[in-house]
Parts: structure tokens; C-alpha cells; sequence
């Protein structure tokens, strides 16, 4: 046998291995920049007040540490991010813990954006959002009905009762048992 039938036959052996290594790892690459996009999406969806608080909002935030481990930025402006959510609010200054809070999110999506190769400059991931007012009261309505009914349940308060109209005559009669 001369030394390229064995060249051939070792060509015809490791090839298809080789192309189908090369293929899953490339799957395995296509399918990680899916779920980054994923995640990308649903934050940028959710940007604005109120829904931050939306499941799929923080399920996105929860998700950043497992789908960009490898990118350092992304994974420092998400701890830095994460660690202004986990703060109390403070008695005072809440305004300036406020604007740090979202400048530290706008941060994150912007060091999540350049990560995904994404061009958006830091002033856009600022001011091109859209939430309507009545989102943010509707959110506020929710919040208050929700406490007033956990007030409710707990005893702490007690839902008053008035008659508004008296029954009228015929009817009372109608409701006696006749003789």
C-alpha cells in the first residue's frame, strides 16, 4: 500500500469526524448567541418603569450570570446592577439611589449590548423607550388594591357595609306567607 491510499483512507476516516466535531461546535456556538439574544431582548423589551417588575424582566436579569459567564464587563455591570436591587431603600436622598440604580442598569445594558455587537450608544438606551402613563398607574392601582386586600385578610382593616336603599313596600309584602 503506498503512502497515499493510506493518506486517502485516513482522509475518508477523520474527515466526516472532523466536519461533525466542527458542525457541534458551531451548534453549540449559534445556540449560546440565541439564548444571549434572548436574554438581550427580553431586558430591552422591559426597560422602562414599570416593567422592571415583569417575570420575564427578572427571569432575564437571573439568567445573565449563566449566559455571558465569559464576558467580564457584562458580568461586572450585572453584579453592580444586582447589587443596587438587593439595597433597602434609604429614609433619604431616594432620588439620588434612584438615578444611580438606573444609571447602573443602563450600564448593564449597554456593556450587554456591545457584547451581542449590538450599536447602541448609551444616550438611546437612555431616552428611546416607550412606557405610557397609564401603565405606571395601573401599576400603582395594582399595588394599592393589593395591599388594601392583604390589609383586608390580615385584620388589619375592615370593609364597611352601608344600605343604600330601603326594600320597597309591595315587595315586603310579597316576601310574608299568606293565611
Amino acid at each position: 500500500m503506498k503512502l497515499t491510499d493510506i493518506l486517502t483512507i485516513l482522509a475518508l476516516i477523520i474527515g466526516p469526524i472532523m466536519a461533525l466535531a466542527i458542525q457541534r461546535e458551531l451548534d453549540k456556538r449559534r445556540e449560546k448567541d440565541k439564548r444571549q439574544r434572548e436574554v438581550f431582548r427580553a431586558i430591552w423589551a422591559t426597560r422602562q418603569f414599570p416593567a422592571r417588575l415583569n417575570y420575564r424582566h427578572v427571569e432575564a436579569l437571573n439568567m445573565i450570570g449563566l449566559e455571558f459567564e465569559d464576558d467580564s464587563q457584562v458580568i461586572e455591570a450585572w453584579k453592580e446592577y444586582l447589587d443596587y436591587l438587593n439595597r433597602k431603600e434609604p429614609a433619604t436622598e431616594k432620588q439620588q439611589f434612584y438615578n444611580e440604580r438606573n444609571a447602573k442598569f443602563n450600564a448593564l445594558i449597554f456593556a450587554l449590548s456591545r457584547s451581542l455587537r449590538y450599536k447602541f450608544t448609551r444616550l438611546e438606551i437612555e431616552k428611546l423607550a416607550y412606557s405610557p402613563v397609564a401603565h405606571g398607574t395601573w401599576a400603582e392601582q395594582e399595588t394599592i388594591l393589593r395591599k388594601g386586600v392583604v390589609r383586608l385578610f390580615r385584620g388589619k382593616f375592615a370593609l364597611p357595609v352601608h344600605l343604600v336603599n330601603e326594600l320597597p313596600a309591595e315587595t315586603e309584602e310579597a316576601d310574608q306567607p299568606s293565611a
